[in-house]
């Protein structure tokens, strides 16, 4: 006997499934919330899938607010309780002529007809109450197993729409779920598919690929599909790095294991922003390496060279501002002096700024561990007992900016100094001191080494 299965769903959705139910239609929550349920999960949004067209999903649903979404595709959005609940007609889809959307949507009556068009088996089921769990094509198994599997040929998938390749790759990311070798084969003889999809879409599954659990082993395994997106990587599939293991034994990887696998060190951030600059600088950071080696360049760091083009990538993939300045920053410090005193500390948080400081002592830990090279093993636990400093000298307030210092130039101005040039000079003269524990950050003491400083300039 088929093992029944219980969803449970909703209130808000149970109500759209049952308003359509009595209206003489078929209604189930479909895609990536019964993947997520069934995989014990709480799912982020509920989409509904439904044989009743997009007009009479609004006229049923007239007494709430709805929102059109597509409805030339037949998404109608229902709004429950501020919560968007997105309603889809049974559809299938003819022609992609640009490799992303379909050239014509027809609706349908058959719920499996609409099924058939989705991407992976784990995201073509569909489920409500009545009904139970709709699994045309074994998704359910394949979760069991942890597999990725296209519905039906995985070729005619992937060039149908090609950022289907990346979500496939970030789903194995984040999920840990092994690619098919059949959906596999597809994905690298579609990938030329990819250079039709817009920098933004690339940019969203990106970031969220190299935040996964397993982003070090799916950009190793299939480098050749990430060479499309960034050919600049290519020189780090070549250039190898020889280090010590623990055990004595000299080993080599290229510059592309190296980078991927210390993806696996970085931490989750609860600003997506600074994980995303963080974890881009830790895969980008070697970019300049090959480029001075294979042209015999001297006259600057590789830190330099591999910031500009990492900054050229950012770009082409419409980052933000912030998110783009971040990253750059970081591998530009790269190799920047890590000393292991409070006054440098200070110096770093009033170069950069809280954030920045604690992104970039992550950044060195992340690239500098697990790497049995005296001079790296020694930057690295530096970079810890750095760490322990920043949150000692934020946790007790103490001065590295001029914010924080006890006097202002309104003081100074009170006292007779009213030259903005001086005042200006004055103030980091008397910041730098403090940082340097040559003074305490007292106004009495401050106002006394500032006068002598007047009288003596």
């Amino acid at each position: 006997m088929e093992e029944k299965i219980n969803i449970s769903l909703p209130v808000e959705v149970e109500y759209i499934i049952d308003m359509l139910y009595k209206n003489g239609y078929n209604c189930y929550a479909v895609g990536g919330c019964v993947r997520d349920s069934l995989m014990g999960e709480k799912p982020k949004d509920w989409d509904l899938t439904t044989d009743a067209n997009p007009e009479t999903v609004k006229n049923l649903f007239s007494h709430l607010q709805t929102v059109d979404i597509g409805m030339k595709h037949g998404t109608v959005g229902i709004i429950i309780n501020d919560k968007v609940y997105e309603t889809t007609t049974f559809r299938c889809e003819k022609g992609y002529g640009d490799n992303r959307h379909p050239d014509a949507v027809e609706f349908v009556r058959d719920v499996k007809e609409d099924l058939k068009r989705r991407d992976f088996t784990v995201n073509a089921m569909a489920y409500n109450r009545k009904d139970g769990l709709l699994d045309f094509f074994g998704g359910r198994r394949d979760l069991q197993y942890k597999t990725l599997r296209c519905v039906g040929d995985s070729k005619s998938r992937f060039s149908e729409d090609a950022l289907r390749i990346l979500r496939c790759l970030r789903f194995s990311s984040v999920l840990g779920f092994s690619i098919e070798p059949e959906t596999a084969l597809g994905m690298r003889e579609s990938v030329q598919g990819l250079k039709n999809i817009s920098a933004e879409r690339i940019s969203s599954e990106f970031f969220k690929l190299i935040c996964g659990k397993d982003a070090r082993f799916v950009l190793r395994r299939y480098k050749e599909i990430f060479k499309i997106l960034f050919p600049e990587i290519k020189p780090l599939f070549e250039t190898k790095i020889k280090y010590r293991d623990y055990n004595g034994v000299i080993k080599e990887r290229t510059l592309w294991q190296y980078s991927a696998g210390a993806l696996s060190f970085v931490k989750n951030y609860q600003e997506k922003d600074h994980e995303y600059a963080l974890r881009f600088a830790v895969l980008f950071h070697c970019l300049g390496s090959p480029v001075m080696e294979i042209n015999n360049i001297t006259d600057c760091g590789f830190e330099t060279l591999s910031a500009a083009v990492a900054e050229e990538i950012l770009l082409r993939l419409h980052c933000s501002n912030s998110l783009s300045e971040t990253a750059v920053a970081l591998i530009k410090n790269r190799s920047a002096d890590i000393s292991e005193d409070k006054a440098s500390v200070k110096r770093l948080l009033n170069k950069f700024g809280y954030e920045k400081t604690f992104l970039l002592f992550d950044f060195w830990q992340c690239i500098y561990r697990g790497i049995n090279i005296p001079e790296i093993k020694k930057r690295y636990f530096a970079s810890l007992k750095c760490s322990e400093m920043l949150y000692e000298i934020v946790r007790n307030g103490e001065c590295y900016r001029l914010r924080e210092l006890n006097i202002t130039g309104k003081d100074l101005i009170s006292a007779g100094i009213v030259d903005g040039k001086i005042i200006g000079s004055i103030l980091n003269y008397l910041l730098n001191m403090v940082i340097e524990e040559e003074v305490k950050n007292d106004k009495e003491t401050l106002m006394k080494k500032a006068k002598e400083y007047f009288l003596k300039n």
